[in-house]
């Protein structure tokens, strides 16, 4: 059976509920401290069995694959997680019953090859339109048709 998510109000991982991925608490005692907060529960001292599920997570505080970069073949290698892991001093703040101002908005950024292909295109757009028009101004120029 496992582990149910210890937010008051998440029904992560209950019986009829949607299965998730959880999280323990973390053992530094100041970001442990910040979760405590965050959960907003009253007297709430987590055991070794509290989880919190991923549900109260950014998306960019979770981690689902993993990059490494290959320095004999020169490639980045990336692969799957089977269990996803939260990124360092993540913190729980999509929470039910909260005001929404609590939760945090993140922005990832856009990977390199993303970037330097977006960059390429643009380039290569602007150079296909400057020589057409290029062109255009060629033949009003000398009269060809």
């Amino acid at each position: 059976m496992p582990a149910r998510c210890c937010v008051p109000g998440c029904k992560g991982n209950y019986k009829g509920q949607p299965k998730v991925f959880i999280f323990r608490f973390p053992r530094d005692p100041d970001l442990r401290k910040k979760w405590i907060m965050a959960i907003h529960r009253k007297n709430f001292q987590p055991t070794k069995a509290s989880r919190v599920c991923e549900l109260h997570f950014a998306a960019c505080d979770i981690e689902r694959v993993s990059e490494i970069y290959d320095e004999r073949t020169g490639r980045k290698v990336t692969a799957v997680l089977q269990h996803p892991r939260l990124a360092c001093n993540a913190v729980p703040t999509k929470l039910p019953n909260c005001a929404v101002y609590l939760s945090k908005h993140c922005k990832k950024r856009e990977s390199f090859d993303c970037k330097k292909q977006r960059l390429e295109n643009k380039a290569l757009e602007t150079a296909i339109t400057e020589s057409i028009k290029s062109k255009e101004d060629y033949d009003k120029k000398n009269d060809i048709y």
